[in-house]
């Protein structure tokens, strides 16, 4: 007797199961088709034609006048698309392996921003700006592209270690400007010789440095045609 409850009580445990802890029905079925190389392939090929698309939107119709309606619809098919595309991931990945990943976290927020544009609600002025997101959704393509998804995260660990050697740049320049108001303050003549008044300050040093940096201002800007 015991045998046979057993299986009734897990199957009335599973039921009862959180909606975000259940598996849903033909989940892994849907998995194998989202995860497929075609359909990835399908979904890359999708996100460079929708770039395509608004590199040539920017390059016949820049202010959006001429071409508005059918780049409108050509909009209309991507956004669908996309959505489409998403609810199928969320649904083959349900619930904490979707919501898991930084990537399905950015796709939500692209997509999200792409539904708003299309429904064209009465914003504030500012989020006229969320249109500029389309051209991010390229993006989108690092998490499928494997050699591309590499070179991003070797870009992101990689960051640390720029910003240590952009510190030692600042301390090394900010020496050389504590130096700088030190021995050349006195050319300065209270601060009143334009050609000397950045040795006044060790700020004015340090801007005096990065300027002449500039091989420009080396050479006085001179004309090389």
């Amino acid at each position: 007797m015991r045998l046979s409850a057993a299986p009734a009580d897990a199957e009335l445990s599973g039921r009862e199961l959180p909606l975000y802890k259940r598996r849903l029905a033909y989940q892994d079925q849907v998995g194998r088709f989202y995860n497929s190389v075609q359909v990835q392939v399908l979904v890359a090929v999708l996100i460079t034609a929708n770039f395509a698309t608004n590199i040539v939107e920017k390059e016949l119709d820049p202010a959006g006048q001429e071409h508005a309606n059918v780049f409108k619809m050509v909009e209309l098919c991507y956004n669908i698309a996309f959505t489409i595309e998403l609810l199928v991931n969320l649904y083959a990945h349900w619930f904490w392996k979707f919501w898991s990943s930084k990537w399905n976290l950015f796709d939500v927020v692209v997509v999200t921003i792409g539904i708003i544009n299309m429904m064209e609600l009465p914003l504030p002025k500012a989020f006229s700006l969320l249109r500029m997101m389309r051209a991010f959704r390229v993006f989108r393509l690092f998490k499928r592209v494997k050699s591309l998804n590499k070179i991003i995260v070797a870009i992101v660990f990689a960051i640390p270690g720029v910003m240590n050697a952009f510190l030692i740049l600042t301390i090394v320049m900010a020496i050389y400007a504590i130096l700088a108001v030190e021995f050349f303050h006195d050319m300065a003549a209270g601060c009143q010789d334009s050609n000397a008044s950045a040795f006044c300050s060790a700020h004015g040093s340090l801007v005096w440095t990065n300027e002449h940096r500039n091989p420009c201002h080396r050479f006085q800007c001179l004309d090389r045609t």
